[in-house]
């Protein structure tokens, strides 16, 4: 009987710590499963949490049932390295005129600089700084081993819009180490006349972006109200159903055969807020190469695109649809379990643990890491409203007393009895 009551005391001293650790947050989900203490699990992050939480991932922790926390980082898309610019020298300058089997274009070769150690850059885009304005010019680049024996490495087009101005344009091209290029620029695709220089070419070396999983999200089209509405403009408005809800891409679905549309996406997570701008791009198909996905790095549960047409016809879309990324929870476990996943505080700061450091340092395989999953959420009993929120940084150190106190006392009890025996 008296170890009972001692084993229901350290209980309820567990219990009581546990309620005080989670008491900050509105929901949980169970963690499933069966875990290791110290060892590293993926969790897959589902769309209710960024809806419920305040500022995700801020007011996120995991706790087991003593009220231990887990540390855990959250791991999304990961940014895009920085491109490298390597040092070149121009060698000619040249515009061709127009003759019957071929168009006018303007040339400018250049001759790339080894490396230190005399070895060949490897390049993979150009960035080129053409002048005017509401233009489409197409360019190509041409490689050799030495000038004469060119060979096509890629096209693309450089676009200038009326409003706002574009200075520079990005064309890529499958990595290569030539040592000599050749960029040949032709003329307005709106202005067959007109006279093409060059002023500035830079070539850079993109590394590849790193690999993203992504799914796609249901999206409900919303009408558009007159305050959003544009003239010159198709405007779309998206629900995607969950508030702070990431977003990778928007993928269009276009009929028409040619066309250059800029394109701007904003967000917002409340129908009353306003607008925040997120990002801008264009949208091309132009001959054989055509541009119809939007990236983005946004957040938000409302999404407003809109496609400016200025004088042309609005373009035929037959859909639009929203990628988001496949985010997970990188989670070490403290204890054998059961744990579960606590979110929605109003009040609760970030956590700082050193997962994230340890991770990067030691070069761990993430993708390898098995998975814990999620039950379904509920809500979490031992929430309490702002005044236990307030309370909450002193309730954890009373609880832990409380219960070291009903510990304390049934063992001087225990220890008692078989003295008057």
């Amino acid at each position: 009987m008296n170890a009972a009551r001692f084993g229901i005391c350290v209980a309820l001293g567990g219990v009581t710590i546990a309620a005080a650790a989670s008491g900050p947050f509105a929901w949980k989900r169970p963690l499933l499963g069966t875990s290791e203490p110290r060892t590293l699990y993926r969790i897959t992050i589902p769309s209710d949490v960024y809806d419920r939480c305040h500022q995700f991932p801020h007011d996120v922790r995991i706790f087991d049932h003593e009220g231990r926390p887990w540390p855990h980082d959250v791991r999304g898309a990961r940014p895009q390295p920085a491109p490298q610019e390597w040092p070149l020298a121009v060698l000619n300058r040249t515009w061709f005129e127009a003759r019957p089997d071929r168009p006018a274009y303007y040339r400018l070769d250049v001759r790339m600089e080894p490396a230190p150690d005399g070895s060949r850059r490897r390049h993979n885009r150009i960035r080129l700084t053409t002048p005017g304005n509401d233009f489409v010019r197409r360019v190509e680049i041409w490689g050799a081993e030495t000038p004469g024996e060119w060979g096509l490495l890629g096209a693309g087009y450089v676009v200038r819009h009326r409003q706002p101005r574009r200075d520079e344009e990005i064309i890529t091209y499958p990595e290569a180490n030539y040592p000599y290029l050749q960029i040949r620029v032709y003329p307005n695709i709106r202005d067959a006349l007109e006279t093409v220089t060059v002023d500035r070419v830079r070539v850079l070396t993109q590394p590849p972006a790193p690999a993203q999983v992504t799914y796609v999200l249901e999206a409900n089209a919303l009408p558009v109200s007159s305050r959003d509405d544009r003239d010159e403009a198709q405007v779309k408005i998206l629900d995607l159903g969950y508030q702070n809800h990431p977003v990778a891409s928007f993928r269009f679905d276009v009929t028409d055969r040619e066309f250059v549309r800029r394109v701007r996406l904003a967000s917002r997570d409340d129908p009353g807020d306003p607008w925040r701008a997120v990002t801008v791009a264009d949208l091309f198909r132009l001959g054989d190469r055509d541009q119809l996905t939007v990236r983005t790095t946004g957040r938000g549960r409302f999404w407003k695109i809109q496609i400016d047409h200025h004088d042309d016809p609005p373009l035929l879309i037959r859909s639009v649809t929203a990628h988001a990324p496949r985010e997970e929870w990188l989670v070490e476990a403290r204890s054998a379990g059961p744990a579960a996943l606590y979110y929605g505080s109003a009040q609760t700061g970030a956590p700082r643990y050193d997962l994230a450091e340890r991770v990067t340092r030691s070069e761990l395989a993430v993708a390898d890491l098995p998975r814990l999953a999620l039950g379904p959420a509920t809500a979490n009993p031992a929430y309490r409203a702002d005044w236990f929120q307030s309370l909450q940084p002193w309730l954890v150190p009373v609880a832990v007393a409380l219960a070291s106190i009903v510990v304390i006392y049934v063992t001087i009890q225990m220890l008692r009895r078989p003295l008057a025996a």
